[in-house]
């Protein structure tokens, strides 16, 4: 009887988790539909920015800064909670090998992810991550006031982002600072250049500010979504393993079940064979 009531008490409790874990699986589902809503319009916004910049800058080279040359500031988006599978290990392989012979700050987004950057030291600083869509503009004014902390810290600022993004979810490096870095330059001489109402530095300097904001939405959406995609397959994968246990157990259960019925059927039948004798 022991044995059975111990095997109830341990399906009960995996019956639980599993709840739990289906209740995660739906709200990332729920929250994964959402997000995927807000990245194709945040796509847009960035595509139109930087078709503005490549005009602009066709126009008015001479605004362009010059590059830097120091090893940037690596900023790396990962998850503030668990059960995404490898998310946050590929972010850290890649942050730790670009670091490795560096002194630049790193900038972990994610306490998972800051837990597995803590050979950096006191280089490491922390940001705690968003986990929903709605949760994004707050970490963006945390990163922001501290990439401005960092810029004026050091007179100027070069940032790579390290992120999961694209549709596939992969890895990605995306320079944020000097914005448009990756943008051809242009020729220096322009027939028609762009008729501004600002002056160039003036407008250059508002549309990176622009540029900035939207970029970083889009890398925080992208990242949330591919993250909230990554814990629903892992926890459907845990669900299933957990509910082929629960199986298990439940044959098991039953087999215990028929045991202690067979038993208690040969006390039965073993007190009628001592009553028959006295009988006659």
């Amino acid at each position: 009887m022991t044995r059975r009531h111990e095997l109830q008490r341990r399906i009960r409790t995996l019956g639980e988790v599993d709840e739990i874990m289906d209740s995660m699986r739906m709200l990332s589902l729920l929250e994964a539909r959402k997000l995927a809503k807000f990245i194709d319009c945040q796509r847009t916004v960035v595509a139109t920015i930087r078709a503005t910049a490549a005009d602009f800058l066709a126009s008015y080279p001479a605004v362009i800064p010059e590059r830097r040359t120091d090893r940037p500031v690596l900023l790396a988006i990962g998850t503030d909670r668990g059960f995404c599978g490898d998310f946050n290990a590929l972010v850290r392989d890649r942050v730790l090998a670009l670091a490795a012979d560096g002194t630049a700050p790193v900038v972990a987004v994610g306490r998972k992810l800051a837990a597995d950057l803590e050979p950096l030291g006191n280089r490491l600083q922390v940001l705690d991550g968003a986990t929903t869509a709605d949760e994004v503009p707050q970490l963006l004014q945390h990163i922001v006031a501290l990439l401005d902390a960092l810029s004026e810290s050091s007179g100027g600022l070069s940032v790579r982002v390290v992120h999961h993004g694209g549709d596939a979810g992969r890895l990605i490096e995306t320079v944020l600072l000097p914005a448009f870095a990756d943008l051809d330059r242009p020729e220096p001489v322009q027939p028609n250049p762009v008729r501004l109402y600002l002056t160039p530095g003036t407008f250059f300097a508002g549309l990176v500010e622009q540029y900035l904001f939207a970029q970083l939405y889009e890398i925080a959406f992208t990242s949330l979504l591919h993250e909230h995609q990554r814990r629903v397959q892992h926890l459907e994968g845990a669900t299933q393993r957990l509910e082929e246990t629960l199986d298990t157990l439940a044959r098991r259960q039953s087999t215990l079940r028929q045991e202690e019925i067979t038993e208690e059927l040969e006390v039965i039948l073993l007190g009628v064979d001592l009553i028959e004798p006295g009988s006659d």
